[in-house]
């Protein structure tokens, strides 16, 4: 595959990272200026959300 072409990278893959307190991580991400891809949410490991690393990549972060 030409990753050069790709227009979103890492598409098809899923990185999940779990932290201690997702609803903290959003809001200083916010403030970083970081573009958040899917604000917290409840789910069954816990509260999640999802932002969009400096690569363009989308991580998912759960505080299950």
């Amino acid at each position: 595959m030409d990753l050069d072409s790709a227009t979103t990278p890492g598409l098809g893959v899923a990185l999940w990272l779990k932290c201690d307190d997702a609803p903290a991580l959003h809001d200083a991400l916010v403030a970083a200026g970081v573009r958040v891809a899917r604000p917290v949410a409840p789910s069954p490991s816990g509260p999640h959300l999802a932002f969009v690393d400096p690569e363009g990549y989308v991580v998912t972060v759960h505080g299950g």
